[in-house]
């Protein structure tokens, strides 16, 4: 009680003693005093202390990032349990088939699958809210732990390479070798997919003006099994060939040219890696192979008539093996079957001949110019070609001397 309160007091006690008439006010007005000084006091709590109240995060507590499809993940409970009270209630979402070991004071669990942890998957871990501990208690609420899982292997490069007698088995950039195409892209801008070191992603866009004689070259994210790669390879339309592997890629060789102007689907979907982990993102790559050279332009015109040509040219729509076709193009009379000799010129591209005869071209003669067996373009791809032209008639003489109706002669 304060000094103010306890002089109050005293000064009542005095009062009541020389004024009986007003002890019923005194004794009220005291009352007051008392409640008044009571409720200035500091309340105290009686019985033992408690324990402070600790506000429970909703999140569960990590327990691995990225963790290996085989591997077994540690629960760490931090209070000893009963077993058996955890494991009848255990929950692990999604659903997944795990076995349950302990540790020797069995204040943590290590969860082991029975097969594998999904890929690319986040799993929640809920030790249940009636769990015992060891001294006969339960655990005041449900305790989360959650995990992910390691990503799936996907393919990391897909590779057209150029074929030719000293390919290496894992392809490289050949000087000179034709660029290959991709889809919205010009040619002469167009990256060429071969490359020295994988991308880090694969192409999403189909590879264009690939070469009839090319191999394919695919890499992945992690060690594959090979034998599970090699038994889900497939490619469409259907091409003869051999797998290999050169390193950690696996290698496609063709064992004939493919087929100008084809387009090619191959497709690794359900190929395992060797923790036996499905093969995601994309599984599924094409390309097309450029067209073969076709003749597009000539003069004279095909089938003209009436034309007096000193020479004979022809375009074409692919660098041609200028060699090759230059063997094989004959100009010859349709009437007799007989070759026109001459000179044969190419520019520099390879997509133009010109045929210059050495002799004038006889009037009024039919003639066909053609490639026989053995023409191709610079790919590879045999080349057939036929047309003909006719050259102008000779003019025929008018007659001299010859009588008219008149009597007049014709000069």
């Amino acid at each position: 009680m304060s000094a103010a309160n306890a002089a109050r007091l005293e000064w009542l006690g005095a009062l009541l003693s020389s004024h009986r008439a007003a002890t019923r006010v005194s004794l009220t007005a005291l009352s007051l005093i008392v409640v008044v000084a009571l409720s200035q006091q500091t309340v105290t709590s009686a019985g033992p202390e408690q324990d402070p109240v600790i506000a429970e995060s909703l999140l569960p507590q990590s327990v691995g990032i990225a963790v290996a499809t085989d591997a077994s993940v540690t629960i760490p409970l931090g209070v000893a349990v009963e077993p058996a009270s955890v494991e009848s209630a255990l929950q692990v979402l999604p659903g997944q088939r795990a076995q349950v070991s302990w540790s020797e004071d069995h204040a943590t669990l290590t969860l082991t699958p029975e097969r594998l942890w999904r890929t690319d998957e986040t799993y929640l871990v809920v030790i249940p809210a009636s769990s015992v501990t060891a001294d006969g208690s339960t655990l005041r609420s449900a305790r989360r732990f959650s995990f992910t899982t390691q990503t799936a292997p996907v393919v990391t490069d897909f590779q057209v390479s150029l074929a030719t007698a000293d390919a290496p088995a894992s392809p490289v950039d050949a000087p000179g070798a034709p660029a290959v195409v991709l889809d919205g892209t010009a040619e002469a801008d167009a990256p060429a997919i071969r490359t020295a070191q994988p991308s880090s992603q694969p192409p999403t866009r189909t590879a264009r003006r690939v070469s009839a004689t090319s191999f394919i070259t695919i890499g992945f994210s992690d060690q594959m099994d090979a034998a599970d790669v090699e038994d889900h390879f497939v490619i469409s339309p259907q091409v003869a060939g051999a797998l290999s592997w050169s390193g950690d890629d696996l290698v496609f060789r063709p064992t004939d040219r493919l087929v100008a102007g084809n387009r090619y689907t191959i497709s690794l979907v359900g190929a395992h890696d060797q923790a036996g982990n499905v093969l995601g993102g994309k599984g599924n790559f094409s390309f097309i192979v450029k067209p073969g050279a076709q003749l597009v332009t000539t003069a004279p015109k095909l089938g003209a008539t009436e034309t007096d040509p000193i020479a004979v040219e022809m375009w074409f729509s692919q660098p041609m093996d200028v060699a090759a076709a230059g063997a094989a193009f004959r100009l010859t009379d349709s009437s007799t079957g007989a070759a026109v000799d001459g000179r044969l010129d190419w520019d520099e591209a390879g997509t133009q001949m010109t045929f210059a005869p050495d002799a004038t071209l006889a009037a009024g003669t039919t003639y066909e110019a053609a490639f026989e067996a053995g023409a191709r373009d610079a790919d590879g791809n045999p080349v057939s070609m036929a047309w003909s032209f006719t050259t102008r008639a000779a003019a025929v003489p008018a007659p001299t001397g010859a009588a008219t109706p008149s009597g007049k002669s014709v000069v």
